[in-house]
């Protein structure tokens, strides 16, 4: 044996491994120079989201509509949401396919921030990779997304305060703050206006958002589920965007569901007695001019839930006031109500104060 390994033959072939292993190890120097060299000019978030893509074995791939706004498609964004709730109820991690992008809005966002802390509270894994628009990526960094998409301690009784102050703010939590509004109502009018001022329409609007989430979450339950608000403010158009979310059960679900009783129980038989309305769309129309309550009890029905808002746009305290809930999208003050072809088990609205909806100068008490 030792012959062989001192022999010519075994020299020459032993010499010819080693540089073959050599070159070898070269390039595999080379790969992970290059690697890392692209990898050093990315925002930290990116550069894990980089390392992951190797490690998603086993996720369900879903793809995100590539214009991802709930205002502009809402149809296919409301797809996207049910395909992840699906995964969601049955405990299956999802990666999620956002490189193709195109056009993204806070509203998309924050329906992507909250359904993303659900999985992540109920340690099932969500993951995904980064758009290719480098604006849009942007957007996604400033928001807070990714941030949240890497915190390891997320609880569903956490109460969420996520993103930049100087961009897009997200709060979340299941019970009414009514001291949530001034606080945003200051940080708004200091943005657009230089000055503390009062948004009447805007604190009382957030008010019967997060009540209504707090009673008609569930039919049974309140409290049960994380409302959602993300606020963007821009200070070049002087517009405050403010996007609210409720995962219950929707506005027709959670009046189906009343109870002998309740004085919403048999609301539609009522309700057809007097107007028959045709579909879910009239019925919204109905609920938000006081027609319903009014029907239901016999009393007139202003400055609270939905009519109270949609009073507030009335009066130009908000502006730019839509609502999507089960199968109605509502643009209200454009006057346009349709009926969507999926359903949306939940909750979404939107409204805008600017330079315009101020009611008052701000008077320290």
């Amino acid at each position: 044996m030792k012959k062989f390994y001192s022999s010519a033959d075994y020299k020459q072939w032993n010499a010819r491994h080693a540089k073959q292993s050599l070159k070898k190890q070269l390039r595999f120097k080379k790969y992970l120079r290059n690697k890392n060299r692209h990898k050093n000019f990315l925002p930290e978030e990116e550069r894990k989201s980089t390392i992951n893509i190797h490690r998603d074995f086993g996720y369900v791939k879903i793809k995100v509509p590539n214009n991802f706004s709930f205002l502009e498609n809402p149809v296919e964004v409301i797809r996207f949401i049910t395909n992840l709730k699906n995964h969601f109820d049955t405990r299956r991690k999802v990666w999620i396919m956002m490189r193709n992008i195109q056009k993204i809005d806070y509203s998309a966002i924050v329906v992507l921030l909250s359904i993303m802390v659900r999985f992540k509270a109920r340690k099932i894994d969500f993951n995904g990779d980064f758009p290719k628009n480098h604006i849009i990526n942007k957007i996604l960094i400033a928001s807070g997304f990714f941030q949240t998409l890497y915190h390891v301690k997320i609880s569903e009784a956490d109460r969420y305060n996520i993103g930049s102050q100087n961009t897009i703010h997200t709060h979340a939590w299941k019970d009414v703050d009514s001291e949530l509004g001034g606080t945003i109502m200051i940080d708004i009018s200091n943005k657009i206006l230089g000055r503390k001022a009062v948004y009447k329409g805007l604190q009382r609007s957030l008010v019967e958002l997060m009540q209504n989430s707090y009673n008609h979450a569930e039919p049974t339950k309140e409290g049960e589920k994380h409302w959602w608000l993300s606020v963007n403010v821009s200070t070049k158009q002087k517009i405050a965007a403010l996007s609210f979310i409720d995962y219950g059960v929707g506005i027709f679900e959670s009046l189906n569901g009343k109870k002998p009783g309740s004085k919403w129980f048999n609301w539609k038989q009522i309700l057809a007695d007097l107007f028959n309305p045709a579909t879910n769309a009239d019925v919204l129309q109905l609920i938000l001019n006081g027609e319903l309550h009014k029907t239901v009890t016999g009393k007139n029905y202003r400055g609270k839930g939905l009519p109270g808002i949609k009073e507030a746009m009335d009066r130009n305290l908000i502006s730019n006031l839509h609502i999507i809930t089960n199968d109605v999208f509502a643009d209200v003050c454009a006057k346009k109500y349709v009926i969507l072809p999926n359903n949306f088990e939940g909750t979404f609205v939107y409204f805008e104060v600017n330079d315009q909806t101020v009611t008052a100068p701000w008077t320290e008490l």
